[in-house]
């Protein structure tokens, strides 16, 4: 009797020890919904800097964004998965909606050369949401 106790005992352990490490080595967010998100976070970034970089005259030189773009937005996509692999689903989600009011802001900045108030930007974001 005591050899099934410490069989069972063991097996006890042992299944404590396995679901201990999965919980902690699982994802907490879909993979499929975590390259969605980092694709989407590439897409932003890739859009701000367009805005921040405008192609204006500076210091003598023209300075042009390139037009074909994809190999960079690859690099910010690799970036990003690399980058919140252990971000959780709500970690992301706000990630995004700070790219988003970073994104507004670098429009608003890139079309008038005047920032916008913090106020107006949260309404933007709660039409964009909607």
């Amino acid at each position: 009797m005591k050899k099934w106790m410490k069989i069972l005992g063991a097996a006890t352990g042992g299944l404590a020890v396995g679901v201990g490490l999965y919980k902690h080595y699982m994802p907490t967010i879909s993979p499929r919904e975590y390259t969605e998100k980092c694709l989407h976070l590439a897409y932003l970034d890739d859009c701000i800097c367009r805005c921040e970089l405008p192609s204006k005259e500076q210091t003598g030189e023209k300075k042009e964004i390139v037009d074909g773009h994809q190999d960079l937005i690859n690099y910010r996509y690799s970036l990003f998965l690399n980058l919140y692999k252990n971000h959780t689903k709500e970690e992301m989600d706000k990630e995004i909606v700070s790219f988003q009011k970073r994104l507004v802001q670098a429009e608003q900045i890139a079309e008038t050369e005047q920032p916008i108030e913090t106020e107006e930007i949260i309404e933007i974001i709660n039409i964009i949401e909607t």
